[in-house]
């Protein structure tokens, strides 16, 4: 170090002799590097009507002719007067002036003793930051093998900032020696010091500068690449001072490539040291090594490296240990960054070994090899063995994981360590598993299995005529574990399988496995599953059969066995089922049918079903099932048939039958018989004419009581429905075997009566036992105006049946009306009106009329509605009138305007109305103006609140930040309210997200007032695409608070669930 200091002190003496010559200053002068930063243009003086500003200033004399900077650059040309110690100096011949910098010269040095005056006037609107290097940035070349890059930089502080900011003055040099060969030695020694005593403002004309104080701090970075032969060694050593701030300057004069510069900044008070080294033995073989250190103020991350390869054997060993107070690594250069910020406080070993076993079919080596990698820190040890062996046709892959129980830094684990560890979870169920199938899920799981341990073996035989794969895995953790084996073979159109687990009744981390583990798992502790299953393809059908049996730790448990044949014609499938009585943990088994077993508990059952394609146009499909419990004396039965005659001409038909019985000893708990028969055809009668019937006939009896027989008898027949005129007929008998009859006939008519203009009319009779027969009357028309635009009407009338006689009647126009009027475009009407009559008493009166039409790019709408209470006569009327701009996320701007006249549920006259304004600024900010009054309470209440809301809110990547400002009013109560808050959403993954907000609230009732704390926070999570879950805390400012009910709170805490049922 000393060595450099010295060689960068030489250079610079030398560049302080070669500015004695005669005549250099103005030579100076043209070389000076001028730059103006903080995004200013380069001024060289300032503009001729501009007078400037004036300033006075005493230079102390440095000994030297050179680094003297005026407090101000862009200094009026020819404004200056210079008094050197005794004497007025003149321009060109005592001194030179660089007006663009600010940076004056001298013929003759200034005594340390001495002093120099200079008034001057300069422009206050080109000031910056000012660079001057003298002469910059020298470049030497020492024979042919060493180049020096010297650097003296004066860097000027930018008097925009105020007066007393401090100057800079960078030094330095950046080597580079070539030794012979592949060899090199290179080197970078700068040191920025700071320069705040040269200059005394003798009128002070503005604040003093609030900037940082510059301490003197140095950058050095050595390398050296040495090889002899194919030997080779590096060297590094890297020591970036914490205070260093000569950067700037570096760029200035290109001292190194920028985004080097932009590294080492990063690396501000980070000391990295490094030596590796290359021995080769041969061509791809020899020894390697290596040895790293980076270091911040706090604390170190050590690495080492060894490794060895040649043509049949390969080794390497690392080594790293990261400091538990490191914190510097987002600025560190390594691409790893995020791995060994997860392993802070973390020391990992690793050692890998590979053999070549044999050559591939593509002429490659075949390599296998073992791994062996360990974690510890001051909660324990983590130790990871794999191993990949392919000798050709065997495979062989083993993990073994260990750790101790308090070791909780799983989240050290490389993202190449997880996602074996879960594939291989995947190849205990699938021999094939491919990488790809393991998901990001996948792997962050396997963060959740603190205390467990894994043993996972997996060998596949590739044989000629037959393949095998055998799989043995065990989990374990200190309550118990789980143990697993299988194996399975396949030879030609044979295969099968069988497997077996135990899960130790202690073991209750199934919650903590990987998906598919769990999938196959359930809740199944204490348990013992056995699965066997085959597959056989012989003469053109395939055959499987599969058994499992699950066994728990009281020796019950449930068997199961499915067989199947097919083919083209035929399909055969058997299931054979018996669940002990005393197995009580259905629900905890990982089969997906586990609810029906729940029904079958205690019961032998065997089914069958045949499905027999005889002929191109007949199916017959049968079903035959029988369970049986011994210990309730139960059986159940059930026989079905279906035959199913589908010729492509002629009439199809449908015949079931289906009988079950569930019986006991004490005689019949439930049974029923169904026969059916439909028949469907059509005849080429009045332009097509389609006929179709069926008949049913079902019994059923409930315990001991008598039978019940139900008998439908249903006709129905169409003409063309897309004929001129129409019509459709049905009957329907039905004799619900308790005297109870219901006969009804039918007929209805569309006939096109001219063009777009259709009318239909219909009536039916039915007649009941009861006397409640009804008849019934319809008529209407259907007029289709335009394309898009339809008038609808119709009346109907009943007479009789068990409510009595109603008359009713709807009408309806839809559709575009205008494509443009005056300053409308796309004018839309929706409209409509239905009446009911019952025993002469109005029950419906439903009159609507909406109107939607586009302006100024926008939407206006305006949608009238009556609505007719029958239980109390009163009208519900709703008046809306709104306009929206321009939804286009492109518009700066969008505004809705909303207002509505309306009568309540207690017939009470309400009004509501709402003005937004939304205006979108640069970089994802959107200002939101809004006022409303009125809002929905609980059953139909409009309540009496109104207000004013501001709101700002910008978006960060998937993170909402928002501050907003909220005024209300309660009329009713006469309380009011101001709320000043912040909040933030972020969406943590497409499937769940959450909100916070906080505010102060300003709370006045009849002229009494408070402040009180006002929050919400919210926690959304999607199960599935039909299941949501919300949880919801929010404590409002309670301006909505009734007066009706003096305990009612402000606090709210809701969960909310969605769920979707098919």
């Amino acid at each position: 170090m000393r060595k450099v200091a010295f060689i960068a002190l030489i250079a610079i003496l030398c560049l302080a002799s070669l500015a004695a010559a005669d005549g250099v200053v103005n030579t100076l002068v043209g070389a000076l590097n001028t730059t103006v930063e903080s995004g200013k243009p380069q001024t060289a003086a300032a503009p001729a009507e501009d007078l400037g500003t004036s300033a006075s200033e005493i230079l102390p004399g440095n000994g030297t002719r050179a680094g003297y900077m005026l407090s101000h650059g862009s200094v009026m040309p020819g404004s200056e007067w210079v008094d050197i110690d005794a004497h007025h100096g003149v321009r060109n011949r005592d001194y030179a002036i660089d007006y663009a910098s600010g940076a004056i010269f001298f013929t003759e040095p200034v005594s340390t003793s001495g002093s120099v005056r200079v008034d001057y006037r300069y422009s206050k609107t080109a000031t910056a930051e000012r660079s001057v290097a003298a002469p910059g940035f020298v470049s030497l070349k020492l024979g042919g093998n060493t180049q020096s890059n010297m650097l003296y930089a004066y860097r000027a502080a930018d008097s925009a900032l105020g007066l007393g900011g401090q100057d800079i003055l960078t030094y330095g040099m950046n080597t580079l020696t070539k030794l012979g060969g592949a060899s090199s030695l290179s080197s970078m020694f700068y040191v920025a010091s700071p320069q705040n005593a040269n200059r005394l403002a003798v009128d002070t004309t503005g604040p003093k500068a609030n900037t940082p104080k510059v301490k003197k701090d140095r950058l050095m970075v050595q390398d050296a690449d040495l090889s002899a032969g194919k030997v080779r060694l590096k060297l590094g050593y890297q020591d970036v001072g914490q205070d260093f701030a000569g950067f700037a300057s570096m760029r200035d004069s290109k001292a190194a490539a920028k985004d080097v510069i932009d590294q080492l900044e990063k690396e501000k008070g980070v000391r990295r040291m490094s030596i590796s080294g290359e021995l080769p033995s041969g061509t791809d073989q020899g020894l390697t090594f290596g040895v790293s250190k980076v270091s911040d103020k706090n604390d170190d991350i050590v690495s080492r490296s060894l490794g060895y390869r040649s043509d049949a054997f390969r080794f390497t060993y690392s080594g790293r240990e990261v400091g538990k107070a490191f914190t510097r690594f987002k600025d560190i250069r390594e691409a790893d960054r995020a791995q060994l910020a997860a392993e802070v406080g973390i020391r990992r070993q690793g050692i890998g070994m590979q053999f070549r076993t044999g050559v591939g079919s593509d002429k490659k080596p075949v390599w296998s090899g073992l791994n062996f990698t360990q974690l510890s820190g001051d909660g324990g040890t983590l130790s990871y063995e794999s191993a990949d062996v392919d000798i050709g046709k065997i495979k062989v892959q083993a993990d073994v994981r260990t750790m101790d129980q308090t070791f909780t830094k799983l989240g050290a684990l490389s993202d190449e360590e997880r996602a074996r560890m879960a594939l291989m979870a995947r190849r205990q169920f699938d021999p094939t598993a491919a990488p790809a199938q393991v998901t990001a899920e996948d792997k962050a799981q396997i963060v959740n299995e603190q205390g467990i341990d894994r043993t996972t073996c997996l060998v596949t035989v590739d044989g000629s005529a037959v393949d095998t794969w055998l799989s043995l895995s065990s989990v374990d953790s200190a309550g118990g574990g789980v143990s697993r084996k299988a194996i399975g073979i396949a030879a030609g159109p044979l295969s099968a399988h069988i497997s077996t687990q135990t899960i130790g009744g202690g073991f209750h981390r199934i919650a903590a496995l990987q998906p598919i583990e769990r999938a196959h798992f359930g809740n199944e502790f204490g348990m013992t599953r056995t699965e066997m299953g085959g597959k056989l393809k012989v003469a053109g059908a395939d055959m499987s059969i599969d058994t499992a049996s699950v066994i728990d730790d009281k020796g019950a448990g449930v068997f199961r066995e499915a067989l199947s044949l097919k083919n083209s014609r035929v399909s055969f499938r058997a299931n054979f089922q018996d669940i002990d009585p005393r197995f009580s943990r259905i629900m905890d088994l990982s089969d997906a049918d586990k609810k029906n077993l729940q029904q079958d508990l205690g019961f032998r059952r065997a089914d069958y079903a045949i499905t027999c394609q005889a002929t191109k146009s007949l199916l017959i499909d049968s079903y035959f099932y029988d369970s049986t419990n011994v210990t309730e004396g139960q059986t159940r039965g059930q026989t079905r048939h279906r035959i199913a005659y589908s010729p492509l001409r002629g009439p199809k038909i449908n015949i079931l039958h289906d009988d079950f019985s569930y019986i006991s000893d004490s005689g019949n708990l439930s049974s029923y018989s169904h026969q059916e028969v439909k028949v469907d055809h059509r005849l080429n009668l009045f332009g097509g004419l389609a006929f179709s019937g069926r008949s049913v006939v079902y019994t059923d009896q409930e315990a001991m009581a008598a039978p019940k027989t139900t008998t439908i008898s249903e006709s129905h027949v169409q003409s063309d429905q897309n004929a001129k005129t129409s019509f459709t007929a049905d009957m329907v008998n039905i004799d619900y075997g308790t005297g109870h009859i219901d006969n009804t006939q039918s007929v209805a008519v569309k006939s096109a009566a001219v063009r777009n203009l259709s009318f239909i009319a219909g009536m039916s009779n039915t007649q009941r036992d009861s006397g409640n027969s009804e008849a019934n009357g319809k008529f209407g028309f259907e007029w289709a105006a335009t394309k898009d635009l339809k008038m609808t009407f119709s009346m109907a009338n009943r007479n009789g049946g068990p409510k009595g006689g109603q008359q009713s009647s709807s009408f309806s126009l839809n559709g575009p009306i205008a494509k443009r009027f005056l300053c409308f475009k796309d004018i839309v009407v929706a409209s409509g009106t239905n009446q009911t009559a019952l025993h002469g008493k109005q029950t419906v009166c439903d009159n609507a009329f909406k109107v939607d039409a586009g302006l100024a790019g926008g939407k206006l709408t305006f949608d009238n509605t009556d609505k007719l209470n029958p239980k109390n006569g009163i009208y519900y009327t709703s008046r809306i009138f709104q306009y929206e701009s321009s939804k286009d996320p492109k518009k700066p701007m969008h505004l809705t305007v909303f207002r509505q006249n309306l009568t309540t549920p207690a017939g009470e006259r309400a009004n509501k109305r709402n003005y937004s304004l939304d205006i979108k600024a640069a970089g994802n900010t959107t200002v939101t103006c809004s006022s409303y009054f009125g809002k929905d309470g609980p059953n139909g209440v409009v309540n009496a609140v109104g207000g004013t809301v501001l709101k700002l809110s910008r978006v960060v990547g998937p993170t909402t930040f928002i501050a907003d400002y909220t005024a209300d009013r309660n009329i009713a109560t006469a309380r009011s309210a101001r709320v000043i808050g912040f909040g933030v959403s972020r969406t943590i993954s497409p499937k769940s997200s959450y909100e916070l907000y906080y505010g102060r609230c300003s709370l006045t009732e009849n002229g009494a007032g408070g402040d009180k704390n006002v929050f919400r926070a919210k926690y959304d999570m999607k199960l599935d695409a039909s299941r949501y879950i919300s949880f919801t805390l929010q404590r409002k400012s309670g301006v909505e608070k009734g007066s009706i009910n003096p305990w009612e709170g402000d606090t709210v805490g809701r969960l909310d669930l969605n769920f979707s049922f098919d």
